[in-house]
């Protein structure tokens, strides 16, 4: 990214919060502007706050990553998806 550039915003969700912290930190080192979410619940706040060009999560989450995933799905469809 150049300091021109917009960052892009970057949604990690996991539940394990080791995993989150050194995602959101490699993330953050490479320019994005990053959101942490350790529930599906708070992935939902995210979304629904600021606008999330791509999300990296983890499917397997209580609460329901493939729901989260589907409902990301509906809501963003331009949001690029990762799942880890």
């Amino acid at each position: 990214f150049s300091p021109s550039e917009p960052k892009l915003e970057l949604l990690v969700v996991d539940d394990d919060l080791p995993v989150l912290k050194a995602c959101c930190e490699v993330a953050s080192g490479m320019g994005f502007a990053v959101h942490a979410a350790n529930t599906s619940q708070q992935a939902r706040e995210v979304i629904t706050l600021y606008p999330i060009d791509v999300v990296l999560m983890d499917l397997r989450m209580p609460g329901g990553g493939l729901s989260l995933l589907e409902e990301v799905r509906r809501a963003r469809p331009r949001t690029a998806v990762v799942i880890m």
